[in-house]
């Protein structure tokens, strides 16, 4: 068989236990050739290892938009969110129209998984009432995660900035949701600026 261009050959997406490879030996030695099977990984991990996974929602609002908070120490949901990426191969979607708290799930396409640990990011603008304590974090499913941030209102109460970061494990169908509360009862917490961005790093 004559030597090809790399460019010319015919993209193959799924590779088959049978499909052959060229190996070289250490040290320039003999080539040889192995089977997908006798790899240590299968294709199908290998595709999982190459495929980006991530997902990003935001809020880019002047006039903010306003969570109330009825009980005070009670974590509400950020549900003005706006789909920003969120990866083409499925690994990760997003729902902006959930009612309870607009968030990013964790998806398994067809010959992959979106499961696996990832950097979960958030940053937020907002304010609340005059001299409230407010706290944000990220919920997994419902449940607060230990990935918080805190801001402490003035006297009058200005726009705050805050930012928190961390690893979080997720599986198939977990959802990743943003949620406030304050120590304030009927305090209206109004977000201006938010992002969440998730981003696998590991299976």
């Amino acid at each position: 068989m004559a030597n090809v261009e790399i460019n010319d050959l015919t993209l193959k997406s799924t590779a088959d236990s049978s499909d052959e490879l060229e190996l070289q030996e250490t040290g320039g030695g003999s080539s040889r050739k192995t089977t997908m099977a006798g790899l240590r990984i299968t294709a199908s991990q290998i595709t999982d290892q190459l495929a980006p996974a991530y997902g990003y929602l935001y809020e880019d609002n002047d006039s903010g938009s306003a969570i109330s908070i009825t009980y005070a120490g009670v974590y509400y949901g950020w549900v003005t969110a706006t789909e920003g990426h969120v990866d083409g191969g499925g690994y990760v979607t997003s729902d902006v129209a959930d009612g309870t708290a607009d968030h990013l799930t964790i998806a398994n396409p067809p010959g992959g998984t979106g499961a696996g640990k990832y950097i979960a990011s958030l940053s937020v603008s907002l304010v609340g009432e005059v001299s409230a304590e407010i706290e944000g974090a990220l919920f997994v499913n419902g449940v607060e995660s230990e990935i918080e941030l805190q801001l402490k209102m003035g006297n009058p109460a200005a726009v705050a900035s805050s930012s928190c970061s961390g690893i979080l494990d997720l599986s198939l169908a977990d959802e990743v949701s943003f949620r406030v509360t304050s120590d304030t009862n009927l305090d209206d917490v109004t977000i201006y600026r938010c992002q969440l961005v998730l981003n696998r790093i590991d299976d």
